[in-house]
This record gives C-alpha cells, sequence and structure tokens, in this order.
C-alpha cells in the first residue's frame, strides 16, 4: 500500500513537470513573437 502511494505520487509529480514545463514553453514562444512584432 505505501509502496504504491509512492508510485501515485511519483506519477503526480511528473505530470506537474511537464504541465510547468509545456507552460514555460509557451511563455517562452510568447515572449518571441512580442519581440519579433517591435
Amino acid at each position: 500500500m505505501i509502496r504504491r502511494n509512492k508510485m501515485v505520487e511519483k506519477a503526480t509529480k511528473e505530470k506537474d513537470m511537464q504541465k510547468s514545463i509545456s507552460f514555460l514553453g509557451a511563455l517562452l514562444r510568447a515572449c518571441s513573437n512580442g519581440r519579433k512584432g517591435i
């Protein structure tokens, strides 16, 4: 049971990482697009 919880925790952490990485990527793209527009 404890081991299973750890696996679930790891999975949710990885999902959060992917979310933040894609969010940062979108921010970077928006910034570069804004610079091109200026």
